[in-house]
């Protein structure tokens, strides 16, 4: 089951002007989408303030010196956008998209009709990746995935923070999502992968 998917990748610089205007609660998410090129990944939020205030200058800045970056207002924000489930993590170890944050952010309300149709390699490799996996062959033949190929398949050990097991939880589902509308049954095999993922959303702060 070899699946080609085409994704969009927003031009910052071709739609710059648009969001000026946007909504400053949101303008963090575009940050994000751009940081990771369309991908689900952790940036700092230093590195998402500086994104926001390229993105959109009047955005999160000081009332006396509105050159200068309001640092608070970004954390704020993202606490906020944690809250409505568009983004995953913390301050102190970083945030990434939700599944749901980079569908919202593609959505035609916020393109305007100025993406790109630019394929992200990377996005099918992960496709293949997931086809060759030992927890999806397992899943093939045992309709079953034990902890060990999941943790495997998701690139996640003992190590990993909680940040990071979100994020890599919110791109498997975002793949196998895509995978899934051409596939039902694929949901299946995401549900028992994400089932040995175990976070505690309550330590975070």
């Amino acid at each position: 089951m070899s699946i080609y998917i085409s994704y969009f990748f927003i031009d910052i610089y071709q739609i710059l002007t648009i969001f000026l205007g946007m909504k400053q609660k949101y303008v963090p998410l575009l940050a994000l989408l751009e940081l990771g090129k369309g991908d689900i990944k952790i940036f700092h939020v230093e590195d998402i303030a500086i994104k926001c205030k390229k993105i959109s200058p009047n955005s999160f800045s000081w009332k006396k010196y509105p050159e200068n970056i309001d640092l608070r207002q970004v954390q704020r924000t993202m606490r906020s956008l944690r809250r409505d489930g568009y983004a995953n993590g913390t301050n102190a170890e970083g945030w990434s998209l939700t599944k749901i944050g980079i569908e919202t952010t593609i959505k035609v309300e916020f393109r305007e009709g100025h993406l790109t149709s630019r394929r992200l390699k990377e996005f099918d490799r992960e496709i293949i990746r997931i086809e060759n996996s030992n927890a999806f062959s397992q899943w093939l033949e045992f309709k079953k995935v034990d902890k060990r190929n999941a943790l495997q398949l998701l690139r996640i050990d003992e190590y990993s923070t909680i940040s990071q097991m979100q994020a890599k939880k919110e791109k498997f589902l975002l793949t196998t999502d895509q995978i899934s509308k051409v596939e039902n049954r694929i949901k299946d095999f995401a549900n028992k992968v994400i089932s040995h993922i175990q976070t505690n959303k309550d330590e975070q702060k």
